[in-house]
């Protein structure tokens, strides 16, 4: 994560800002790319003509953005506001754990890929990790609202690893 003033920022801005409403942040592959479940999500939303307010959380370096997509990038003032005001964000990998979900937001994840490895608690190093980090990732899923679930293997080896509750 990043230094202890920026969270002390974002945490401000979680008390302080009002709620956006119709505001989605977007999130690929932790900024890296307009991809995936995060993509397919947001390109339906706007062939159904959905009135929301889009905007995809990348990295400078990101891949694959289309032209006149409204983006932040990554642990900056902006990108940190969004993510206080969002009335959703939806994500496949994982916004960063020291960051609280603030109460009016509804938060999709959608992981990526079927994983054909160990995860989660599955990982016999992460069962012998610290509490610390045991309660770190245990934090960052349960600001999960719903999971999707592609799959029985899916839900089987993620959400179970994650011990996270499938509501899609």
């Amino acid at each position: 994560m990043r230094s202890s003033g920026e969270i002390a920022y974002y945490e401000t801005l979680v008390d302080r800002v009002r709620p956006e409403p119709g505001l989605v942040v977007f999130e690929s592959m932790q900024g890296w790319q307009y991809s995936d479940s995060p993509r397919a999500i947001y390109e339906e939303l706007f062939r159904q003509r959905v009135d929301f307010t889009p905007v995809w959380s990348v990295r400078a370096d990101a891949v694959g953005l289309p032209h006149g997509l409204r983006t932040v990038h990554r642990h900056t003032r902006d990108w940190y506001r969004a993510l206080a005001s969002a009335q959703v964000w939806i994500d496949n990998q994982g916004f960063p754990a020291a960051l609280r979900k603030p109460r009016h937001t509804t938060y999709l994840q959608t992981w990526h890929g079927t994983p054909l490895k160990q995860l989660g608690w599955d990982r016999p190093a992460f069962a012998q990790a610290s509490r610390r980090e045991q309660e770190r990732i245990a934090t960052s899923v349960a600001r999960w609202d719903a999971v999707t679930v592609p799959s029985d293997y899916f839900s089987a080896h993620v959400v179970d690893a994650f011990r996270a509750t499938p509501s899609c």
